[in-house]
């Protein structure tokens, strides 16, 4: 293999092939077909790339595929599974090899990576490997697409356009680490100069585990500042590491999907730094580049100095110059390059009144979050300096569920609650059951991800950590929220939500609940809020979000934290008062029997109560 090829293979053998996203329904008719006991199964991964991309395509594939690990205690948890047993064949399984069950019998046979094994499994994952495939060459077209509408704007106006880049940002926006790669690989196939994955890549160990990050440090010759960099979210890359994966990519001047070292014009730096074109050897730099997880920015690591490298003023966005000019701000917060105003009120109709003036910027228009006090990121001060100088520091943390905690793997809820989703079909109406699995497949195969992003949605309304951000339309939700106290009841276990009453409040007014106004103003940000996709078509409505007025947030993955604080137009600080609202604890929480998506949530969680029950929240008591 080449260096390239060698990079690539490693990343994408990085990544974990959900066991859980197995098709039963395939599995069930491989075991059952005697030409597949006979000869074994296949499938084949197209290989569309223009040549100098193929090899790194091929080597992509063939890491991917490397990863699939089959466990006994995988064969075992799928002997009882309805299908299986109804059929009889799951004592069949025992018969099947285990392991790394992909790592030969990889061919390339003219356009397609073929694997071939005397066993059921290439039929069995048919179905996810043909999803990652086919996200894979949407990202390309849509890549392609984009180059070719630039291409032709800028020869409109005299330019050639061999001399256009395009950076691709969307691929972070998918449900899970394996779609984003897919995306994130096709882009690169279509023309980006960037594999946005291969920042996620580069962090994702020393953010699920401090002393990884630690060691990276100390590789990096950065042992004086290892605690403060660790506890303020910023991430070590050696310059090895991201040396083999920028020259992978074949584009030096992006990291993920921004240049190292970005600053903003309308915000720049106290100092610029080093102008050097490459200064990674510079004495005063050190060996390496560090990441910041809340909001995916590089830097040439360096010494913590009174830099401000996300701007040393207080900037207001522009987008809002009439509104903030006229505002009463008792306070400021810092959100990356800009801040946002803190506005004290004191009633819902001095709160909506304010509201009005919030002039639409974006499609998706203006939504909120209610919390209960306004948290704050906590970093060390020669942290703060390093990115704000003498600026405000005070960054509101919105990050992500998932993020909060640090070992936390989002994707094994995601495909255990995708397998489970599939099981309650299979248990369901046998006269339904072949028509309902050949929809779900047909969701399941499709690069849209309109089913994972529903699954992503579903668990993160009724208590899952996800990688998004619960968010509403209705500024009256968003103050329910924020005056509402979660508890619990100690006799029954049930969980509640008390108001807050005007006496009540904190004493300390930085602990007061606020209400975060957002807008996604930016074409890179806008994609990120989303709709509640809906499972009504097998079943299972949910009728919280509904209720809620709810979309879904995507915060990127874990190299991107912070993403909704990038939104952020103002923030609603709320005085001691009783604030009349038109909604309810009842209005917003459906009862079990009123939405199956809550009972079902409910069952979902009871299927590992260890692992699950801690986050999926009954609200009201079993009938």
């Amino acid at each position: 293999m080449t260096e390239q090829e060698l990079t690539f293979f490693k990343v994408f053998g990085d990544l974990q092939t959900p066991l859980g996203a197995i098709d039963v329904g395939h599995l069930n008719k491989a075991l059952g077909a005697p030409t597949v006991q006979r000869d074994g199964s296949h499938i084949g991964l197209r290989l569309e790339a223009v040549p100098h991309k193929r090899a790194a395509l091929i080597a992509s594939f063939g890491g991917l595929l490397s990863g699939l690990n089959i466990t006994p205690e995988f064969v075992r948890a799928l002997e009882p599974e309805r299908h299986l047993q109804r059929s009889g064949r799951g004592w069949m399984l025992k018969r099947q090899p285990i392991g790394h069950v992909a790592r030969s019998g990889l061919t390339v046979v003219y356009k397609h990576l073929m694997w071939r094994s005397d066993s059921v499994w290439p039929m069995a994952y048919a179905t996810w490997f043909g999803q990652l495939t086919n996200t894979l060459y949407l990202y390309k077209a849509i890549l392609e697409d984009q180059l070719s509408t630039a291409g032709e704007n800028l020869e409109r106006k005299g330019f050639a356009r061999e001399n256009l880049s395009i950076f691709a940002e969307y691929p972070r926006n998918l449900p899970t680490s394996q779609h984003y790669a897919m995306a994130a690989l096709g882009a690169w196939l279509g023309g980006a100069m960037n594999v946005q994955y291969f920042l996620y890549h580069a962090t994702i160990k020393q953010i699920r585990d401090a002393s990884v990050n630690d060691n990276q440090l100390k590789q990096m010759g950065m042992e004086a500042d290892i605690a403060a960099i660790d506890s303020s979210g910023l991430i070590g890359v050696p310059e090895r590491l991201y040396r083999s994966l920028v020259d992978a990519q074949g584009d030096q001047t992006v990291f993920g999907s921004l240049p190292l070292d970005e600053y903003n014009s309308s915000n720049p730096p106290a100092t610029m730094g080093l102008e050097v074109e490459d200064s990674f050897g510079n004495p005063n730099n050190f060996s390496g580049v560090l990441v910041d997880k809340y909001y995916r920015m590089s830097f040439r690591a360096q010494n913590l100095d009174n830099r401000g490298v996300y701007g040393a003023a207080n900037v207001l966005r522009d987008h809002y110059a009439d509104f903030y000019r006229n505002l009463d701000a008792a306070d400021q917060v810092r959100c990356k390059h800009y801040c946002a105003p803190v506005i004290n009120v004191s009633s819902t109709q001095e709160l909506i009144e304010i509201l009005s003036h919030i002039p639409q910027r974006g499609d998706g228009g203006i939504f909120f979050r209610g919390q209960r006090k306004l948290h704050l990121i906590r970093r060390d001060p020669a942290v703060q300096r390093f990115l704000f100088s003498n600026s405000c520091s005070a960054e509101p943390s919105l990050i992500t569920t998932a993020a909060r905690e640090r070992a936390y793997v989002y994707e094994e809820a995601h495909f255990a609650l995708r397998r489970f989703l599939e099981q309650r079909i299979y248990a369901g109406d046998r006269a339904s059951i072949a028509e309902r699995t050949e929809r779900w497949r047909a969701e399941a195969s499709s690069p849209s991800c309109k089913l994972d992003y529903a699954v992503m949605a579903l668990a993160q309304h009724y208590g899952i950590p996800t990688h998004g951000l619960d968010v509403t339309l209705r500024p009256e939700v968003a103050i329910w929220f924020a005056t509402n106290v979660f508890d619990r009841n100690k006799t029954t276990g049930d969980f509640r939500y008390d108001p807050l009453q005007a006496a009540d409040w904190p004493s300390n007014q930085e602990d007061y609940p606020i209400v975060v106004v957002c807008q996604a103003v930016t074409n890179t940000v806008a994609p990120s809020l989303i709709e509640c996709q809906e499972l009504a078509e097998f079943g299972f409505s949910a009728k919280r979000p509904q209720a809620q007025s709810a979309r879904f947030f995507h915060g990127g993955h874990s190299d991107h934290q912070n993403r909704l604080a990038e939104t952020v137009v103002c923030v609603f600080r709320l005085q001691p008062a009783n604030y009349e609202l038109d909604v309810s604890f009842k209005s917003l929480f459906p009862p079990p029997a009123e939405d199956p998506a809550y009972q079902l949530m409910l069952d979902f969680a009871e299927t590992d109560h260890d692992r699950w029950a801690k986050y999926v929240t009954r609200f009201h008591p079993k009938v």
